[in-house]
């Protein structure tokens, strides 16, 4: 019997449409069934014979009960996360929300708990060991057919863009004045941003383009823009360091030359060959100003960038690398658990419940957090957003700190 996967998040954010990428790859090559459920719409027959619950991100006290009612049953699961919530930017309402005592416990109570943890980069692996030894590192992936074919560019002006999560403004103001005098200096050089608005780089050759919260939608939005020079601007922050290498990934995989902060994520660069690298503002101002004029540097660094991503995080690469891990993973059949016993105590739970408890409290915090960062035109824009998803049903998009995708 093959094995049956049980991804319980609490929004489908970006990090989790990745992840399903992934066991489609799964689904398709070695006949694993998957599905993605709602922490606070957990039922017992989400759980089979040959089902590996996996936790992915979420430490509500909807995900906090199951996992912890899984603990107390002797049925193992598996965390996933992406990213360092303990280190995360306070000034930020997602900071700010993670920092809290309470989230704090019910994260490093899942995580303890947990038979194994899954991370995306070796850094972050390092970290979460100190609370859950049983620590996996693997790679995020990259679906390669949704970058083909190339689009070709317009040879009479070049385009340098930036798309990430709201979040990221903080990283773009600080780099707002390289790029700005990098305007300035030539004339036929666009910048596009697709995510955060950023007052700084107010400028006629500027364009903002509102964040997609759909991956697929982000990403075709992104390619079609046909970026010549992609930008992955870090302002030092302790989170990112155990950041992965989205950026890279994503301007690669559509053959755009990249450059990127000298920071862990993009150790593996090699400058001038699969990316530029640049620390301080000198050296951004000196990698913009080259891929601008050499457009022969552009196009060898877009080429052997592809080919690296190719070989290192091709859908096919990683899905084995997940197949072989969960191999390694125990079934709640396997666990010596009657099914019966499993599936009875978690219709006894009411998960909407657990997680509707603090759920007021958390988005009125959410919004206070989000008026005092942005102001009361994008605070409005954004609950008037809210309300429209709740009232057509349509799910998938953050709602609440927890919920929100931590700088992408």
């Amino acid at each position: 019997m093959s094995v049956d996967v049980l991804l319980v998040v609490e929004a489908r954010i970006a990090s989790v449409q990745l992840l399903e990428q992934v066991f489609a790859g799964l689904e398709q090559s070695h006949g694993v069934t998957w599905r993605t459920v709602a922490d606070r719409e957990i039922t017992p027959d989400d759980l089979r014979e040959n089902t590996v619950p996996v936790i992915v991100r979420t430490t509500t006290p909807a995900a906090h009960l199951f996992a912890r009612t899984l603990t107390q049953l002797g049925v193992p699961y598996v965390y996933y996360t992406d990213d360092n919530f303990w280190l995360l930017d306070p000034r930020t309402p997602i900071g700010r929300h993670y920092a809290r005592r309470s989230v704090r416990r019910q994260l490093e109570e899942v995580v303890s708990g947990a038979a194994q943890v899954v991370v995306s980069t070796q850094p972050l692996a390092q970290y979460v060991s100190s609370f859950n030894p049983a620590v996996v590192h693997l790679d995020a992936a990259v679906n390669l057919d949704k970058y083909l074919p190339p689009l070709p560019r317009d040879p009479e002006r070049v385009v340098m863009g930036f798309a990430g999560s709201i979040g990221r403004r903080l990283d773009l103001d600080a780099a707002a004045e390289v790029f700005l005098s990098a305007l300035e200096r030539h004339p036929n050089l666009h910048l596009e941003v697709i995510g955060p608005e950023v007052p700084a780089l107010a400028h006629e050759r500027v364009t903002t383009f509102p964040y997609l919260d759909d991956y697929e939608a982000y990403i075709a939005f992104q390619r079609g823009r046909r970026w010549d020079i992609g930008l992955a601007p870090l302002r030092g922050a302790p989170v990112q360091e155990y950041k992965t290498d989205v950026k890279y990934r994503e301007y690669g995989a559509q053959g755009i030359a990249g450059i990127y902060q000298v920071m862990r994520p993009y150790a593996h660069i090699r400058h001038g060959e699969t990316g530029m690298l640049a620390s301080t503002p000198e050296e951004w101002a000196e990698a913009i100003d080259r891929l601008v004029t050499e457009p022969e540097l552009r196009e060898r660094i877009a080429r052997q960038a592809r080919a690296d991503i190719e070989a290192r995080y091709a859908l096919p690469v990683v899905v084995e690398r997940w197949h072989e891990f969960l191999g390694t993973c125990t079934t709640v059949g396997a666990s010596g658990v009657d099914l019966l016993t499993v599936r009875s105590t978690v219709a006894s739970l009411d998960f909407a419940r657990a997680a509707n408890a603090t759920r007021l409290t958390r988005l009125w915090l959410y919004g206070l957090d989000h008026l005092r960062t942005y102001g009361v035109a994008r605070t409005a824009k954004r609950t008037t957003r809210f309300l429209a998803r709740r009232l057509t049903g349509r799910a998938g998009e953050a709602e609440a700190p927890g919920e929100a995708q931590a700088e992408k």
